[in-house]
């Protein structure tokens, strides 16, 4: 698929693709990682803040992280045509009680079958019991308790040249647990990506990174060199080598939140496009010194019912200050459909408070 990249204000057209879900019976092996790439990993000599070695961290983090395999059924025109389409990805357990982090679309909810296999070979079936498609995040319930897990990290403390690892199972099952190592490369990347209907849509605030991200490891998470959580990888360039990028783990905080307390999770609906102030400016917008600026709105969705318009400047919710649009999914995702968010707005240089009643997401 075609996706463009948007980075620093300016359009790159470039060849990127989703990893893990990959649409054949049988993923291809490729070579394992070279040994360039292990030694980079072995010369490591960042240490924990426990002050053991990268290789003791991994030892401890490797656990938590699962394969996933998914199948299912692609109808054909003919009975005789149907096939079973196989995918293959990456999860991390965030909860003892079972529930995995990933990807959408190594965990579509579309899946017939799916199956977690865990470091020693174990395998069990899963259910995922939410996804979203514009966020490419899933969670996944297996039953049991007393899971090893991989505790949440600060995504907004990266800092460019911060030393990361993805772990996850490039390229098939055979590959299960590949470490590779890298720094963070850049923050807030944003992307314009195709979606399956053949539209697009933007994936914002990305981290980053150079530690290599293959088929089949996406949905796998980013680690820092304390063993936490810092991102879900979810995509790479294909054109280029050491460009891969990541969904900060900020994102998905309030939805693994929500589930950890034995409660449900629906994606709440606003019904607005915003772009953070670098975005903005491309399309020569006002420079922001906050907030994120407004530049589409759902006529039918509940922002514009409320009285949001285009070019609107939502500078906080719910008193809590937004300057990305991490920061506002942060404060929208602690709520429910139904729930009211309240919205700072900056409209000709006037600052006014509307209340937005969310709804269900529609998608």
């Amino acid at each position: 698929m075609k996706w463009k990249k948007m980075t620093s204000g300016l359009f790159i057209g470039l060849l990127v693709f989703l990893m893990g879900c990959g649409q054949t019976s049988a993923p291809t092996p490729e070579p394992s990682p070279t040994p360039a790439a292990t030694a980079r990993i072995q010369q490591q000599s960042v240490r924990t803040k426990e002050g053991s070695a990268l290789p003791d961290m991994l030892e401890e983090a490797s656990p938590a992280v699962v394969g996933i395999s998914t199948e299912t059924l692609q109808l054909g025109a003919f009975p005789s045509e149907n096939q079973v389409v196989q995918g293959v990805g990456t999860g991390v357990l965030v909860t003892q009680d079972g529930y995995i982090l990933t990807n959408q679309h190594v965990a579509s909810q579309d899946a017939d079958k799916l199956t977690v296999v865990f470091y020693d070979g174990t395998q069990v079936e899963g259910t995922t019991l939410w996804s979203d498609a514009s966020l490419d995040l899933a969670v996944v319930k297996i039953e049991g308790s007393g899971y090893p897990t991989l505790p949440m990290g600060d995504s907004n403390g990266l800092r460019v040249g911060d030393n990361v690892v993805a772990i996850g199972t490039p390229l098939g099952l055979m590959f299960q647990h590949t470490v590779t190592a890298g720094i963070v490369s850049a923050k807030n990347r944003t992307l314009a990506v195709e979606t399956s209907l053949g539209g697009q849509t933007l994936m914002e605030d990305l981290i980053q990174t150079d530690a290599s991200i293959n088929p089949g490891n996406s949905g796998g998470p980013l680690v820092n060199m304390q063993g936490e959580i810092v991102g879900i990888n979810t995509l790479k360039v294909e054109t280029a080598e050491g460009i891969g990028f990541a969904i900060p783990i900020e994102v998905a905080r309030p939805i693994v939140e929500r589930f950890a307390s034995g409660d449900t999770f629906e994606t709440p609906y606003v019904g607005f496009l915003a772009y953070d102030k670098e975005i903005a400016t491309f399309y020569g917008l006002d420079r922001l010194e906050t907030g994120v600026y407004v530049v589409n709105v759902d006529s039918n969705g509940p922002a514009y019912q409320a009285g949001i318009r285009s070019g609107d400047v939502i500078t906080a919710v719910d008193g809590v200050t937004v300057d990305t649009m991490v920061d506002f999914r942060r404060t929208v995702f602690q709520k429910q459909p139904g729930d009211t968010i309240t919205a700072s707005v900056l409209r000709r240089g006037k600052l006014r408070e509307i209340a937005i009643s969310l709804t269900e997401y529609p998608g």
